[in-house]
C-alpha cells in the first residue's frame, strides 16, 4: 500500500471508479520502555496486533543491542496480542539468552494469558503478578 500525503491509504479500485480511499487507523498499541536499575521495563498497552508488529519489532531490535541482564514486559494493559507478535516475544527472548539476559512478563491479562497457554509459550517465560514481583524476583 501507498501512503498519501494527507494521512490516507489508497485501497484497490472501485467498480465503476477511481481509487477508494481510508482513513489510516490509529495504532492501537503504546509502547514505553523504562530503564531501572535491575533492568528494562517494556509496557504494552492497548492491542499487539499485526500492524503494530513493525514498531515493536524495531524497538526490540534496539533493545537486545543493549545487552540487557532482565527485560520484564508490563502486560497489565495488553488487551490482546497477535501470532506476529507473538513470534516477536519469542524471537527478543532467544536475542536476549544468548548474552546472557531473561525476559519476564509481568501482569498478564485472562485473554493475552489463554493466547500464550495456546501457542505453548506458557512454559517459555517466566510470568509474575505484577512489574514489581518481576524485578523482585531478579
Amino acid at each position: 500500500m501507498l501512503r498519501a500525503e494527507a494521512g490516507l491509504l489508497e485501497g484497490s479500485l472501485p467498480i465503476g471508479g477511481g481509487p477508494q480511499v481510508r482513513e489510516r487507523r490509529q495504532p492501537r498499541l503504546d509502547i514505553e520502555i523504562e530503564r531501572r536499575p535491575q533492568g528494562f521495563i517494556v509496557r504494552l498497552d492497548g492491542d499487539a496486533g499485526i500492524l503494530e508488529a513493525e514498531d515493536l519489532d524495531f524497538r526490540l531490535m534496539l533493545l537486545v543491542g543493549r545487552r540487557p541482564d532482565l527485560v520484564v514486559f508490563d502486560l497489565s494493559n495488553l488487551g490482546y496480542v497477535s501470532s506476529v507478535t507473538l513470534g516477536l516475544l519469542v524471537s527478543f527472548r532467544r536475542a536476549l539468552l544468548k548474552h546472557g539476559g531473561r525476559v519476564r512478563l509481568a501482569g498478564v491479562q485472562p485473554l493475552v494469558r489463554e493466547i500464550l497457554h495456546r501457542a505453548g509459550l506458557t512454559e517459555r517465560f517466566e510470568v509474575a503478578s505484577s512489574v514489581d514481583a518481576a524485578l523482585v524476583a531478579y
